[in-house]
């Protein structure tokens, strides 16, 4: 598993990106933007590859507009994942402070 660790050189650059810095905050709005333009452009893909005609034939890569939801799924399941464990950590912070509140009882 020497793999999974991370580095001292990743250490230093996670450290220098603020935890509150324009780029964290702003990150999640334009992953949701570049997502639904992605999803616009599967639905066109889409439309494009149903209809018939000589269009049909052009496309040639039929399943392009499944490829275009797939960083839309990521995202989302990031999203949720994110949020629960935030919703973990909280919980878990809230039991620290009882245990240590009634450790000497």
């Amino acid at each position: 598993m020497s793999w999974l660790q991370i580095t001292d050189f990743e250490h230093r650059l996670l450290d220098t990106v603020p935890e509150n810095g324009p780029l964290r905050m702003a990150l999640p709005w334009l992953n949701g933007a570049i997502c639904v333009v992605l999803g616009l452009a599967a639905m066109v893909l889409y439309q494009r590859g149903t209809s018939s005609g000589a269009e049909k034939e052009e496309i040639g890569a039929e399943g392009m507009w499944l490829v275009c939801l797939l960083p839309g799924i990521a995202c989302t399941m990031i999203e949720v994942t994110l949020r629960s464990m935030q919703d973990v950590d909280r919980g878990v912070g809230e039991l620290d402070r009882l245990r240590y509140q009634y450790k000497g009882a």
